[in-house]
């Protein structure tokens, strides 16, 4: 499945932060990253991406998204 221009930039920023610092973002990271306003937004963009087969997410831990797949990811917007 398609992602969303914003379900993108989360994505890239996650990959992003795991490449540079070794590990995962949290929500409140990546929300100030992207620009989302709250976390709560984040949980929702992550659970679709979840849902899409891009990343998995660990329960129990604040640093908790493993990086499934990248792609190509400048071909994976949704229309």
């Amino acid at each position: 499945m398609s992602l969303t221009p914003r379900q993108k930039d989360v994505l890239d920023f996650v990959v992003s932060y795991q490449s540079d610092k070794g590990f995962s973002p949290t929500y409140k990271e990546i929300a100030e990253g992207v620009g989302v306003s709250s976390v709560g937004g984040v949980a929702a963009h992550v659970k679709k991406i979840e849902a899409r087969g891009y990343i998995k997410t660990l329960p129990g831990n604040r640093r908790m998204i493993e990086v499934i797949k990248t792609g190509v990811l400048a071909g994976a917007l949704a229309p």
